[in-house]
């Protein structure tokens, strides 16, 4: 590599290099990495990717990925992705209180308000609107990063 004469060449070699480590074996996909990077992908994205998504990402079909959710955290990459979006929302509130509930529900991938709304109620029991009430009558030792 550090007699290469251009960065272009460079490249060339650590991809040989890469490559060869590949058809080697020496370096492997464990079990666990599947489940890992789509955890991973739902955090960063707050729950707004497709289960599809997931799964072409992976390589591996969207029955497979539903059979390892299931297995190892309770639940399928659909549903565990839901309550992620809905924790995403339930910070945005607590952060935001007095934003309308229309930006929070675009902000974090809702395409209308009465599928935020619909949503929201069966994760929370009440609208979004009701939370941000209560929410912003709590007292504010129940409110982080304000005391």
């Amino acid at each position: 590599m550090n007699e290469a004469s251009s960065a272009a060449r460079r490249a060339e070699l650590m991809d040989g290099w890469l490559l060869s480590m590949l058809d080697s074996g020496a370096v492997t996909v464990q079990p666990g990495d599947t489940l890992k990077n789509g955890l991973y992908r739902i955090f960063i994205t707050a729950g707004n990717v497709s289960v599809r998504e997931l799964a072409e990402t992976e390589g591996i079909s969207t029955r497979q990925l539903n059979r390892k959710f299931d297995q190892w955290i309770g639940m399928g990459p659909k549903r565990f992705s839901e309550i992620v979006r809905f924790q995403a929302v339930l910070r945005d509130i607590r952060q935001h209180p007095s934003t309308d509930g229309m930006t929070i529900a675009l902000a974090q991938g809702f395409f209308d308000q009465a599928h935020f709304i619909r949503e929201f109620r069966r994760f929370y029991g009440e609208t979004p609107g009701k939370a941000q009430a209560e929410y912003r009558s709590m007292s504010d030792l129940y409110k982080p990063g304000t005391v």
